[in-house]
């Protein structure tokens, strides 16, 4: 894919987003309503209106199937054998729990992948209004300005951002790994939004994010973000489902990535 048809598509997944999120900013209760809950998660109605409204546009702009949180995969009828790797990959409400809450760390991510490669994302940051935007080899964004990695090198000086997916459990044993870890850090900071924490690392508000057992569609928007914006990122896929990785983003001078 050359870098007009890049900068295309990255237009299209930025205005998507940006209306979605825009919508989302209002927080009506209806949106609230609580449609499926889990152990250590919630989706509410908003989850499935935001995906909807995605969904329809990118089928409407591009020829490209969709992975999306919500719906799973999704064929575009018009999709040519030619674009069979290229896929959207969608998170439409990342940090739906907070969401709920009124804490102001969640967004709307939106991924283009060729197979398991990233091509460009963006990430909308609903109660901030920020809009990322990333394209693997060329550059990311925070809103209109370009944005870098920082520059910190040693561990003990670094931000983490990370979390603990709902599939992970919460033995001792896992606690205890987790707490083990924290300490190599100069701060850690759980978010609750895997997409935003890609984006504080692609900004140099934090050095690394790193997270085990995540969906791929958490993390399928900003993870163009942060290779656009000098990162390196390294992920491997783990048995506990089909879209479920291990992530590990940083500047790329901190963790050899």
């Amino acid at each position: 894919m050359n870098i007009k048809s890049k900068i295309q598509f990255l237009r299209f997944a930025q205005k998507i987003a940006s209306e979605v999120g825009q919508t989302l900013q209002k927080r009506n209760p209806s949106s609230l309503r609580i449609h499926a809950s889990e152990i250590h998660d919630v989706k509410i109605e908003a989850d499935l209106k935001a995906e909807r409204k995605i969904i329809q546009y990118l089928s409407k702009n591009s020829q490209f199937p969709i992975l999306s949180e919500e719906s799973g995969e999704i064929k575009n009828a018009s999709s040519s054998q030619t674009d069979s790797e290229l896929r959207w990959i969608v998170d439409p409400l990342d940090g739906s729990l907070n969401y709920t809450k009124g804490i102001p760390m969640c967004g709307v991510s939106i991924g283009l992948w060729d197979a398991e490669v990233p091509i460009l994302g963006v990430v909308y940051d609903i109660f901030r209004g920020d809009l990322y935007s990333g394209i693997v080899g060329d550059a990311s964004w925070k809103n209109r300005r370009k944005i870098r990695v920082s520059q910190v090198r040693a561990e003990f000086d670094s931000v983490l951002c990370t979390g603990i997916p709902v599939k992970n459990n919460f033995s001792i044993k896992t606690l205890n790994s987790f707490v083990s870890e924290f300490q190599k850090y100069k701060k850690v900071r759980l978010l609750g939004s895997a997409s935003l924490s890609l984006c504080m690392v692609a900004s140099g508000a934090a050095e690394i994010y790193k997270e085990t057992n995540i969906q791929i569609w958490d993390v399928g928007g900003g993870i163009p973000v942060v290779l656009g914006a000098g990162g390196k990122v390294k992920k491997s896929k783990t048995n506990a489902g089909k879209y479920t990785y291990n992530v590990l983003a940083s500047n790329g001078s901190i963790l050899e990535t």
